[in-house]
């Protein structure tokens, strides 16, 4: 209970502060409106949690793809593709090593950023989109090939556990609004809020979720020292495959925040108890490139 309404107060101050607050590029949440466009692709790799002694192996984990364009004064479209690789390796039943690994497509999505107001060092934007069912999945094994879902989607969990929408089967539109802004000293702030329902595929029920995101940085040189805090929380409905209602996700990162490719390295860490069982978080990795 302490933990929904810490969380409701969040959201809560964050949708009061919109008109006030701002911030520079993030790592994780959507960022400022791109000024002609930009690509953007993050990695994430889950690191073990409690009751996992290995974790996945390298180069596991969650791969983004994201396109930011601007087609009109006001107007940008953003479309981003997940896509999953999860390698294992364990011992047959007669001692010898086994590797395998499964692949696919998570649920890519497509939105219309709407540019509210701009000036020199803020933005304002509302973001219409939707998360499509496009979940796919393949196994370098035939007799795996009915629990490749599962697999996939447990890792590109707890890879970024806090946009699950990527993983589940289901259609998920969504509505966002962000302010960013820069302030004296160097320093760069921001929050966005907004909701979301999941429509999965043959479901009784449509969960609706809010969301909530703030980020503070600060440059120091070239390069740009971020810290980021995101999460949801259910508010109504019930879906199997969701079987816990909030999900909370901070991030510590350092990027070069110059020229047209700007890499970045970043650490999340996991805010809620129970994904400690199986990851405490993911180490990852931004490219980012300016048109």
């Amino acid at each position: 209970m302490k933990n929904k309404v810490a969380l409701a107060g969040w959201v809560l101050l964050g949708l009061l502060a919109l008109p006030s607050l701002a911030a520079a590029q993030s790592l994780l949440l959507q960022g400022p409106p791109a000024d002609r466009g930009r690509f953007t692709l993050r990695y994430f790799w889950p690191q073990k949690g409690s009751y996992d002694r290995r974790g996945p192996e390298i180069f596991s984990g969650l791969y983004d793809l994201s396109a930011d364009f601007r087609v009109s004064e006001r107007i940008n479209v953003i479309a981003a593709v997940p896509y999953m690789i999860n390698k294992v390796s364990y011992r047959s039943y007669n001692w010898e090593i086994v590797s395998e690994s499964m692949h696919g497509l998570g649920n890519a999505s497509i939105a219309l950023e709407f540019l509210l107001g701009k000036k020199s060092a803020r933005s304002t934007s509302l973001t219409l989109g939707a998360f499509l069912p496009t979940l796919t999945s393949r196994s370098s094994h035939d007799w795996r090939e009915n629990d490749d879902y599962a697999y996939l989607a447990q890792i590109g969990w707890l890879a970024d556990y806090a946009e699950f929408p990527k993983v589940l089967d289901a259609m998920t539109p969504f509505a966002r609004v962000a302010h960013y802004r820069e302030l004296k000293g160097g320093w760069r702030v921001g929050m966005e809020g907004g909701a979301f329902i999941l429509l999965p595929r043959g479901g009784d029920y449509s969960p609706i979720f809010v969301h909530y995101g703030a980020a503070a940085g600060r440059g120091i040189g070239p390069l740009e020292l971020k810290a980021e805090v995101r999460g949801s929380a259910q508010v109504a409905g019930f879906v199997d495959e969701v079987y816990i209602r909030l999900f909370h996700q901070a991030a510590v990162a350092i990027a070069w925040g110059r020229g047209r490719l700007r890499p970045g390295i970043f650490y999340t860490i996991s805010l809620d108890q129970y994904f400690h069982e199986d990851s405490v978080g993911a180490i990852g990795f931004r490219l980012q490139y300016e048109l």
